[in-house]
């Protein structure tokens, strides 16, 4: 069919400029497309980083739960080792009572002359002091001490002689 137009050729759009607007159009039209694109992307973008967020606050509340439980038993195991060590004190103190009690047996086998001038009785290592004047004492002292079973090791710490006061013997005991 032929074009017919009623229009007068003075308000017929020139060549160039209905040109000019069929680019404009497809410009527009193009961007407006580009610009849903990238609303689409911005939006999965958007509700990708809520759901990452989410799972982070519920990580971070597993290992707040996590924290919480490994205090309290943190606090447990503090008790333990507190109550451990006041156990080990009390085995102390008992071993020593035990020591104490071996005193008393080892002054009974040994001659009057012999005098216990200090005792120094630890959980660990125990002096004790004698002295005496007469040396035949002297060596049943050390007799006496050395078949004594009551500690595991006997060490002579020190022998001495003095005029006025006679032999000064100090034994270490470990046990």
């Amino acid at each position: 069919m032929p074009k017919i137009n009623f229009l007068p050729p003075d308000l017929v759009p020139k060549s160039l400029t209905v040109k000019i607007t069929k680019v404009i159009n497809k410009i527009v039209i193009a961007g407006f497309a580009l610009f849903i694109c990238i609303a689409v992307v911005l939006i999965a973008l958007f509700v990708l980083d809520t759901m990452k967020l989410k799972n982070l606050e519920q990580n971070k509340n597993q290992l707040l739960d996590t924290i919480k439980n490994n205090q309290q038993a943190e606090q447990g195991l503090y008790l333990v080792r507190d109550r451990l060590s006041k156990i080990k004190q009390i085995q102390a103190q008992n071993s020593i009572a035990a020591d104490i009690k071996v005193v008393p047996q080892l002054l009974s086998q040994l001659p009057g002359s012999i005098l216990l001038t200090t005792a120094d009785l630890s959980p660990t290592l125990n002096e004790i002091d004698f002295q005496t004047t007469d040396p035949m004492a002297v060596s049943q002292l050390m007799a006496t001490v050395i078949a004594s079973d009551s500690f595991g090791t006997v060490n002579l710490k020190s022998f001495s002689f003095s005029e006025t006061q006679g032999y000064k013997i100090v034994f270490e005991f470990t046990k």
